[in-house]
């Protein structure tokens, strides 16, 4: 049987109106001995997780030691990426791996391309 877990929508801070409810999902990642605790925004049109620049920073990645280029489209299509893999933890649910598109660029979100399931 497959373990399901629900988490709200949450508003962002400083925006008006319905349509600013967004859904963030609580994630615990993990490189070795490092972990943080993020929100991450699921995009269910994403075809690949994305972890900004200072997230990797804190999680103790080296970007040079990085040796995957990606290359990613739409408004992160002018910063460069590099593959990193991470324990993650979405809630309660059991630790898995996630493949992410670590991006120089600062001002995204922890974007989540993982399955979802609508009952």
């Amino acid at each position: 049987m497959q373990r399901a877990e629900r988490f709200p929508f949450v508003g962002r801070e400083g925006s008006i109106g319905e349509g600013n409810w967004l859904p963030f999902v609580p994630l615990q990642l993990r490189n070795g001995e490092r972990s943080s605790e993020v929100l991450g925004l699921l995009d269910t049109g994403a075809t690949v997780n994305v972890l900004p620049f200072a997230a990797g920073g804190m999680l103790g990645l080296s970007w040079e030691e990085q040796k995957t280029p990606l290359r990613l489209t739409g408004n992160l299509a002018n910063y460069e990426a590099r593959a990193v893999l991470l324990s993650a933890q979405v809630g309660s649910l059991p630790q898995v791996q996630l493949a992410f598109a670590w991006t120089r660029a600062e001002m995204v979100p922890v974007l989540c391309a993982f399955e979802v399931r609508i009952r």
